[in-house]
């Protein structure tokens, strides 16, 4: 695989500063940067979407299907600049379907990568506009051609509950209930609830952490370093932080120019028949839950 690159990720605070503070402030209004940073989303109102009111103990009780396994995928895109409008967070789940023994297993892929229908991002609109759900080769491609870095982290092997809520939140996201907004911690999608970005068309899944913990000073790779901090803090992976690198095979994700992450921080692993998914946290994680969790370090891309 020609095109792929592993990097090793520290657990320690990325702050949006220095140069790259300056080279957004020539590109944005002070207010801009100032919300970016501090946020409303503590205020802001959150799409009562029904993935985040799943109870995670009816998937424990439900049957398991050794046949079936799930493996999860987290995308991080950002140019050179790290202009907002040329960055991107998204997450694939690939479901893997073993059949007879010695036949080759069928896999479906599942993306929540939530855009403007325009594909154009507009970083200071305050308005809600129409939003498109791109699948992972779409995704890859927009990136590409917008001449954007691509991070990976995983394959991760995933509880099947933790699926069953990924696809809820993506079934929400393309119900057409749902515009898009790329800050949407104020404006039209603050006040109504009916508009996000990338990011937090993954994390408004979360049952137990609002927006706020996921602040929008973290955007692009920080955005989706932060995301999968979120998922190794609670039991919904599988012998963590262990990646099956033949999924990426299998998809042909070589032909991309990929940046493979390797988590280093701490991992809550999911135990068959112990407390699982999204709603059990770390309790680290919880000491003070006005401040942001400390996110994997970023090091520049090889």
């Amino acid at each position: 695989m020609p095109y792929l690159t592993k990097t090793k990720i520290q657990s320690e605070s990325v702050l949006f500063i220095g140069k790259d503070m300056r080279r957004f402030a020539t590109r944005s209004t002070s207010f801009t940067i100032i919300v970016i940073l501090f946020g409303c989303a503590a205020v802001a109102k959150r799409p009562d979407t029904p993935a985040a009111r799943i109870d995670d103990r009816q998937f424990q009780k439900e049957d398991h299907y050794p046949d079936i396994r799930y493996y999860l995928m987290v995308f991080g895109s950002e140019n050179q600049l790290r202009q907002p409008k040329y960055t991107h967070t998204w997450a694939s789940i690939v479901t893997v379907t073993y059949k007879s023994y010695g036949e080759k297993p069928s896999l479906r892929v599942d993306t929540i990568s939530w855009m403007p229908k325009t594909l154009e991002i507009k970083t200071e609109s305050l308005k809600i506009e129409d939003g498109i759900n791109l699948d992972l080769e779409n995704s890859l491609r927009w990136a590409e051609k917008t001449k954007q870095n691509i991070s990976m982290w995983g394959p991760y092997e995933v509880w099947s509950g933790f699926a069953k809520r990924f696809f809820t939140q993506k079934d929400f996201m393309e119900s057409g209930q749902m515009g898009y907004q790329c800050i949407d911690t104020i404006g039209e999608a603050a006040k109504t609830g009916k508009g996000c970005n990338c990011i937090h068309a993954i994390t408004d899944m979360d049952p137990r952490y609002a927006r706020f913990r996921y602040p929008l000073a973290y955007y692009g790779e920080g955005a989706s370093a932060q995301v999968v901090r979120r998922f190794m803090h609670s039991p919904v992976i599988i012998d963590p932080p262990k990646t099956h690198d033949w999924i990426i095979e299998e998809l042909d994700l070589n032909r991309y120019k990929l940046n493979l992450k390797e988590y280093r921080g701490r991992a809550v692993p999911y135990k068959p028949g112990g407390d699982a998914g999204l709603s059990v946290v770390d309790p680290l994680d919880v000491i003070n839950p006005l401040i942001p969790p400390t996110i994997p370090a970023l090091p520049s891309i090889r």
